[in-house]
């Protein structure tokens, strides 16, 4: 079982390997991170988790309120998923920390956003105040998802849809 984990001031690999009871390697290997890659503060990763976790570690997003399980089904790939999804590949990839390069496998589980859920990955020359106008949010929306934001280029941002 997989969630995701908001990169925070001051993590470090090492740190979040601990605190998930799994080891940097595998960290690594599940968010193919690369031996030099610097951690960045509003970076999501996917870490391993278990049940137990789910319920008791404050740091790891409530994905059953956010997200939910597809099971990959034969002919399906990243673009077509997404499409269904209404999200892009990109997003996809990152809330399942996955590259495109991976081969997809049928019942193969990936965590998708609810019907309800929006996402938006950052862009260069972002602000919170554009964000909220462009998709007509509030503050207490996007703080309600987003543990942090920093507004890093490419940083996912989760909300929920008002419509």
């Amino acid at each position: 079982m997989y969630s995701y984990y908001v990169i925070k001031k001051g993590d470090t690999l090492y740190s979040i390997a601990s605190r998930f009871n799994t080891t940097v390697t595998e960290l690594r290997n599940l968010n193919n991170l690369s031996p030099n890659k610097t951690l960045m503060p509003g970076e999501v990763i996917t870490v391993p988790v278990n049940q137990d976790m789910m319920g008791q570690n404050n740091n790891i997003g409530n994905n059953n309120d956010l997200f939910t399980t597809y099971t990959v089904q034969r002919g399906d790939n990243l673009y077509n998923i997404a499409e269904k999804y209404n999200i892009s590949p990109n997003t996809l990839m990152m809330i399942n920390g996955i590259n495109s390069k991976m081969m997809l496998t049928p019942g193969q589980n990936l965590l998708v956003p609810r019907p309800y859920i929006r996402t938006y990955l950052t862009q260069n020359g972002d602000t919170i105040q554009s964000i909220m106008q462009d998709k007509r949010i509030s503050i207490s929306n996007l703080l309600n998802y987003n543990k942090q934001i920093y507004l890093l280029p490419n940083q996912l941002l989760i909300y929920r849809d008002i419509m």
